[in-house]
């Protein structure tokens, strides 16, 4: 694996999260888990800055799009 890939493997990947009251927040994507069969994302929610002070993650099943 070239350096060019181990640096892009280095970058923070997030989503877009729109939350029921319609305001949006982004997410970095810490890791994809498999359970019992089922897929499972944990997300940790990100300020204006792009950081996390409170350490506050969030445990979602992963559904494919309808």
């Amino acid at each position: 694996m070239g350096k060019e890939q181990f640096e892009e493997m280095d970058e923070e990947m997030t989503v877009e999260l729109e939350l029921d009251d319609g305001t949006n927040v982004t997410c970095a994507i810490i890791t994809i888990l498999e359970v019992e069969g089922k897929d499972y994302i944990v997300l940790m929610p990100l300020d204006e800055n792009g950081q996390n002070d409170d350490g506050g993650l969030v445990l979602s099943l992963l559904r494919e799009p309808q």
